[in-house]
C-alpha cells in the first residue's frame, strides 16, 4: 500500500528510526513540549497574517502564542509547566514594568528559581515555582516575538517585490506510488533575484551557516517538488535570531551624561573637577536580527534527497526502525523516548487523545 508522509516524519524517521515508530506507529507523546515548537508556530502564522495584512501580523501572534495543544488539548501557554524553555529564552531586560508587574516577587524572584533550577532541576520545583519561571519566559519570548515581526516589517517585507504564495501545498509521488508532502513558508520574488525564492522562515538562538541552504534536505524537497511551478532553483532561509540586540541607553540622573556603552557602575563624568558618580538610568531599545540566505540549490542535492524519502517509504513499508544511538542525547536534552528504550519505563510518556 502507498504511504503518505509529511516532510517531518521522513525526517523523524532519519533521525531515529525507532523514534519515528514510537511517535506514529504506536502514537507515544512526550507529557511536555519544547518552547521553540509553539514560539516557531506563533512566528510562522504571524508572517504568514503579515504577508496579506501589515495590520494583522501582531494579532495573530498574540493569539497563537497565548494559547496552542499540547497532545491534541488546549493549553494556555502563560499558566503551563508542561512547556520546557531553554535558559537563554530568559532575558529580564527585555521585560517591561507591566511584565515585571506580573510576576510575585519580580525578576529578583525568577533569578533566585533560575539558580535554584540549576542545582537541583526543573523536576524538582515546587509547581509555584515552575508557574513563575514559564510565565517569565512566556513573557520575554512574547517581546522577543513582538520585536521580531517588527523587523519583518522593517526588513523583509520591503525586499518582497511580489508574493507569490504563502503556506504552499506541496505533493511529491514517486513510482512506487508514495507521496511526500510539504508547505513552504513563502514563495516571492525578491529584490535582486532573477528567479522567484522558496523561502523557510526559521527562529534560533545562533546564526546558520553561510552554506545552510545548500545542505538543508527540507529546501531541496521543496525546490525539487516547486521547480516546474516556480521555474526556479534559488531557496533561501529567513532567520530571526532569539538573541535581541538591546541597543542599551545609559543616562546619568544627576548632570545628563551619556555613558552608552561604557562599563562604569556610576557616572565618570567630571563636574567642578570631581567625578559625578550619579546613577544611570538604563533604557533600552531592541531589535531583531535578521539573517537572509539564498543560494541555488543544485540538480544533485535535490535527486540525493528524494531518492533517500525513497529508501525512507521502503523502510517503514518493510517495518525496518532501528535505534539511531546518536540520537539519544541533544545538546538540548534527552530524546523523549530515552527512557522506554534504556529502562522500558513510560515516565514522561503518554498515549495520544484523540481529537475533540
Amino acid at each position: 500500500m502507498p504511504l503518505r508522509l509529511s516532510h517531518s516524519q521522513t525526517s523523524k524517521y532519519q533521525e531515529c528510526a525507532k523514534a519515528y515508530d514510537f511517535h506514529y506507529n504506536q502514537k507515544l507523546r512526550s507529557t511536555t513540549k519544547s518552547a521553540a515548537l509553539f514560539f516557531g508556530s506563533a512566528i510562522d502564522r504571524a508572517m504568514d497574517a503579515l504577508l496579506k495584512d501589515p495590520k494583522k501580523g501582531l494579532e495573530v501572534f498574540e493569539k497563537t502564542w497565548a494559547i496552542q495543544e499540547i497532545n491534541n488539548k488546549p493549553v494556555d501557554l502563560k499558566t503551563s509547566t508542561q512547556i520546557v524553555y531553554a535558559n537563554s529564552d530568559y532575558d529580564s531586560e527585555l521585560l517591561t514594568e507591566e511584565d515585571v508587574a506580573e510576576l510575585e516577587g519580580g525578576v529578583a524572584a525568577v533569578d533566585a528559581i533560575y539558580k535554584q533550577k540549576e542545582a537541583i532541576g526543573f523536576d524538582l520545583l515546587s509547581k509555584e515555582k515552575k508557574l513563575l519561571l514559564n510565565k517569565a519566559n512566556w513573557l520575554c519570548l512574547r517581546r522577543k516575538g513582538l520585536v521580531m515581526l517588527k523587523a519583518l516589517e522593517k526588513e523583509v517585507l520591503p525586499n518582497i517585490e511580489q508574493v507569490l504564495a504563502t503556506q504552499k501545498y506541496l505533493e511529491l509521488k514517486n513510482e512506487a506510488g508514495d507521496t511526500v508532502i510539504g508547505y513552504a513558508d513563502l514563495v516571492c520574488k525578491w529584490k535582486g533575484q532573477n528567479s522567484p525564492i522558496i523561502f523557510d522562515l526559521k527562529t534560533s538562538a545562533r546564526p546558520y551557516e553561510d552554506d545552510a541552504v545548500l545542505t538543508n534536505p527540507q529546501l531541496a524537497l521543496y525546490t525539487y517538488a516547486l521547480h516546474e511551478e516556480y521555474k526556479t532553483n534559488k531557496a533561501g532561509f529567513i532567520v530571526l535570531s532569539k538573541q535581541i540586540k538591546k541597543n542599551k541607553k545609559k543616562i546619568c540622573s544627576k548632570c545628563g551624561n551619556d555613558g552608552s556603552g561604557k562599563a562604569h557602575k556610576t557616572c565618570d563624568a567630571e563636574l567642578n573637577g570631581k567625578r559625578c558618580h550619579g546613577e544611570w538610568n538604563v533604557s533600552v531599545d531592541p531589535e531583531a536580527i535578521v539573517q537572509v540566505l539564498i543560494d541555488t540549490v543544485p540538480d544533485k542535492t535535490q535527486e540525493i534527497v528524494v531518492e533517500n524519502i525513497g529508501y525512507v517509504s521502503e523502510s517503514i513499508k518493510h517495518g525496518v526502525y532501528p535505534r539511531s544511538f546518536g540520537s539519544c542525547k541533544k545538546p538540548w536534552g534527552l530524546c523523549p523516548f530515552y527512557n522506554l528504550c534504556y529502562k522500558d519505563s513510560m515516565e514522561g510518556l503518554t498515549k495520544e487523545e484523540e481529537k475533540v
